[in-house]
């Protein structure tokens, strides 16, 4: 448990930044996410609702992660006609598939090397990595992905 120490910090702190920038970034009825996002929670509203895979209503679609998408359409179920609710629980479901996308690193480089440090900074450069900042609250399946990515 003494070798984990640094990741748990690591962790923690990891955490806690992005629960302050997930709640910061929430106004009522708008949260700013990458646009691509919003493609998610309209599909995945309608699919709640029980209009089916469709964005405009009207039209079937299918160009979604299937296993994201279930998420997404969990969320408006939990918080049916609220506009920031599904989205907010969204990004924290992200950031738990990060932070065990985190574990699953430090389990490797583990097997790399016996060296709680350099486990501990390697870790650290990821997380200070400006496109891996937004992965876990992005909106989009990227903290799922690479989650499953890692994993397998």
């Amino acid at each position: 448990m003494r070798r984990y120490a640094g990741v748990i910090v690591l962790i923690l702190i990891t955490l806690t930044a992005q629960s302050v920038l997930i709640v910061r970034r929430a106004n009522p009825g708008f949260v700013p996410l990458m646009d691509d996002a919003y493609y998610y929670f309209q599909i995945g509203r309608n699919i709640a609702e029980g209009r089916g895979a469709t964005f405009d209503g009207e039209h079937p679609t299918n160009g979604y992660h299937p296993l994201w998408m279930g998420f997404v359409v969990l969320s408006y179920r939990l918080f049916p006609g609220d506009p920031t609710a599904p989205i907010i629980f969204l990004q924290y479901i992200g950031l738990l598939f990060f932070l065990g996308t985190l574990l699953i690193l430090a389990h490797i480089l583990f097997r790399i090397t016996n060296r709680p440090w350099l486990v501990t900074t390697l870790l650290a450069l990821y997380l200070i990595n400006p496109f891996v900042i937004h992965f876990p609250s992005d909106g989009l399946e990227t903290a799922l992905a690479v989650f499953l990515f890692a994993a397998f």
